[in-house]
């Protein structure tokens, strides 16, 4: 079954709020998800109409590209050690609403 004319690469899990698919761009995948319910992904789609929810980026050397974006001024809101790596996203104040998250696997 072909989706937006791609295939799909995988059946990424649904949630009580959403139902997603994720699609094979060739060097990058795109998952995409449809809110089932109320919940932030419907708010941000109410807010903002059909737009990106939230980009990751992954990043050979995370250290250097944080301290890259906040010497240009670029607050950076929250930074985690996650299962798959380290990562940090950016103000969603200075990127209309976007989760824009960075990521150094392990």
């Amino acid at each position: 079954m072909r989706a937006y004319g791609l295939m799909p690469i995988g059946k990424a899990p649904d949630t009580p709020d959403t139902r997603r698919v994720q699609l094979d761009l060739g060097n990058c995948a795109l998952d995409m998800m449809s809110p089932t319910k109320t919940g932030l992904l419907a708010d941000f789609l109410e807010l903002h109409g059909e737009a990106p929810y939230s980009l990751t980026f992954e990043v050979e050397d995370l250290d250097t590209t944080y301290h890259f974006i906040v010497d240009k001024g670029v607050v950076v809101d929250i930074t985690n050690q996650a299962a798959y790596g380290t990562e940090f996203e950016l103000h969603t104040g200075l990127t209309n609403g976007v989760t824009i998250r960075l990521i150094q696997p392990s």
